[in-house]
């Protein structure tokens, strides 16, 4: 597993305020074990939420305005974005797949 900032931000912040590692793993979709892992490895490598969340503000992304058209492919059962190179079994995951940052509008409004 490749782990974000966000992530670790996120294990951090709900171990000082006394969640359990059962409580994190369900808050980002992973085990217990993961959670216990990870946050020993950031403890041993002196990773402080501080630091953690210094290092995501720092990580602005660029805001990027595009337009997208989803599109529905009955053969597979998908709805993809052609530009992106995107698929996904619903709509509510195919937007969960666009690059961090985006900005979506649909094509009807101005």
């Amino acid at each position: 597993m490749i782990w974000t900032l966000e992530q670790d931000a996120t294990v951090l912040r709900m171990w000082e305020a006394g969640a359990s590692a059962r409580e994190i793993g369900a808050a980002l979709g992973i085990t217990r074990g993961a959670v216990i892992g990870r946050h020993r490895r950031l403890l041993l490598a002196g990773k402080t939420l501080a630091g953690v969340s210094e290092q995501l503000a720092a990580e602005q992304p660029a805001m990027i305005d595009m337009i997208v058209h989803p599109a529905w492919d009955p053969m597979n059962k998908l709805w993809f974005l052609e530009d992106l190179n995107v698929e996904a079994p619903s709509l509510a995951e195919l937007l969960k797949k666009l690059p961090r940052g985006a900005r979506v509008r649909d094509h009807y409004r101005r």
